[in-house]
């Protein structure tokens, strides 16, 4: 048992470690593309996923030596000392648990799949591009396996830096103006995040008396254990944790910074803001806003947090169907199924958070996926207007299949892993004690999203091509085709067999819905 707790401990520095070494070693190089380094970048990409099912297999051994009654408790913590639980390194600074498991495992495929596409799709990339997407997931993942406060807020503003250098850099025609507005969006909502973590820390050290702590494993125990801010300093953190994540998920009104951002943004890190990015919003809404601050949650958050959610499913579902453009269709796409999402986080029962946090992972998988998709359309023909398109089916039918693929399983189809997310959101929301009125819209936007999804297959799929003459359309090459066979892959595995992993989200969604409600956990 010893071993393999050693085993996952060093596993989670070197999923941090290997690509943020490699990938500043190939920013300071600047370099232009060589095969050597982009194979070298693809090996790195491949050994975290490779590190990510190593923790997999070694859970059970070390679930049997850790896993306390406290659904909060971590597997290991990587720190200096070794204790309980503990083991090497830095105090208090990475941590895995039966949810943030998952979200490393999608970060690490998606960076995966996105680098991947960018080597066989998009061609010609020079060292430092694939220097940055490492930066990129090495800061995500840090964000999700935190251990501490300052840990996660360090790490969350680290992404927002190679994120702006890719769209800056990497994007389209107004990448400059929507890289700033990203900056200038989530850099404020970052100081309010900092503003919420600091109250919190400062709040918890003066009830209890004790020395100052950051640590997330204290404070959610203390929290697990009836330890209550004052009801006013929760407002306000709160508050402030809300609207900073809330800008990073996003959700109306704060989401203006989103379509600009996706248009302008290269197809990779479309990839990555869609799947990986947003998730970090709603990862702190579940690690800190809602289990430290249950009352506020329970008084103000549900029924805000779910005005706002109803509100961000509609709305984006509206848009999307306006959208001729189908990059941006996703991308506001993008803002009515993170609304879901959102909504199971604040349902404020055991299976609404469940979906919520399935759905993270699911939207993931998917709207990646037809970010990819839609990066080979642009490639070739490069135009994205549906009024241009059509009729693709005839000339690139692999292209096509996995187009209607991945548009079925974003509306929700039996049989497909964006169904089982959104039955548990939407019925958890239905039995919940103060925002059953948010299923309607709920399930308002399952409707919304199967008019905006079937409507861009049949124009851009089927019938008269709209294309020129002279424009040479392929169907997808073999890494393309491996990409996006992997994602369907695990699209099915995840809809086909879903017990698993709810059984895995289940525990600390049951504990939070307890705090939420003011029961025992």
């Amino acid at each position: 048992m010893a071993e393999a707790q050693e085993l996952v401990a060093f596993c989670i520095l070197s999923m941090v470690a290997l690509p943020l070494g490699v990938g500043i070693g190939f920013i300071v190089r600047q370099g232009s593309a060589s095969n050597a380094g982009m194979w070298i970048a693809m090996s790195c990409f491949g050994a975290v996923v490779a590190l990510w099912l190593a923790i997999i297999v070694a859970m059970p051994t070390v679930f049997k030596k850790n896993g306390g009654e406290n659904e909060f408790e971590a597997l290991v913590i990587v720190g200096l000392s070794e204790s309980a639980g503990r083991s090497g390194f830095f105090d208090g600074v990475l941590r895995v648990d039966r949810v943030n498991i998952w979200l490393v495992g999608m970060t690490s495929v998606l960076s995966l799949c996105a680098a991947w596409y960018s080597l066989f799709g998009e061609g010609q990339r020079v060292l430092d591009y694939y220097g940055w997407l490492l930066v990129l997931e090495s800061g995500a993942l840090a964000t999700f396996l935190a251990e501490s406060l300052l840990v996660f807020y360090v790490a969350f503003e680290f992404t927002l830096v190679p994120l702006l250098f890719i769209i800056g850099m990497w994007g389209g025609p107004q990448r400059r103006q929507a890289a700033l507005k990203f900056m200038i969006y989530t850099l404020a909502g970052s100081l309010l995040s900092l503003i919420g973590i600091v109250a919190v820390a400062y709040g918890f050290s003066g009830v209890t008396g004790r020395a100052l702590t950051f640590s997330i494993s204290d404070l959610l125990n203390l929290s697990s254990r009836g330890t209550r801010l004052p009801l006013e300093l929760q407002y306000w953190a709160f508050l402030a944790l809300a609207v900073g994540f809330g800008i990073k998920v996003p959700v109306i009104p704060l989401h203006t910074w989103l379509p600009a951002a996706h248009v302008e943004a290269p197809t990779a890190g479309s990839v990555l803001l869609a799947g990986v990015m947003l998730k970090l919003g709603a990862f702190g809404l579940l690690r800190m806003a809602v289990p430290l601050l249950p009352d506020a949650t329970r008084v103000v958050g549900m029924s805000g947090g779910a005005v706002m959610a109803a509100g961000g499913i509609v709305y984006g579902a509206l848009c999307a169907g306006a959208q001729e453009d189908i990059k941006r269709l996703v991308a506001y796409s993008s803002i009515s199924h993170m609304g879901l999402c959102v909504l199971g986080l604040v349902s404020g029962t055991t299976l609404g958070v469940t979906g919520g946090v399935m759905q993270m992972i699911n939207h993931g998988l998917i709207t990646g996926a037809l970010f990819i998709l839609v990066g080979c359309v642009y490639t070739r023909v490069h135009k994205r207007n549906m009024s241009e398109l059509g009729g693709l089916a005839k000339v690139a039918p692999r292209w096509a299949g996995f187009f209607v693929f991945f548009c079925l399983a974003g509306l929700g189809l039996p049989g497909l892993n964006g169904f089982v997310s959104e039955l548990l959101t939407i019925y958890g929301t239905l039995i919940s004690a103060r925002v059953q009125w948010g299923a309607f819209f709920g399930l308002a936007g399952i409707v919304l999203s199967a008019w905006y999804l079937l409507t861009m297959v049949m124009k851009v799929c089927y019938g008269e091509t709209r294309l020129p003459t002279t424009a040479s359309v392929s169907d997808l090459n073999k890494g393309e085709f491996c990409v996006l066979m992997l994602l369907a892959s695990l699209c099915i595995a995840i809809g086909l067999f879903p017990g698993y992993l709810i059984k895995e989200l289940m525990p600390q969604s049951r504990a939070i819905a307890a705090l939420v409600s003011g029961s025992s956990p």
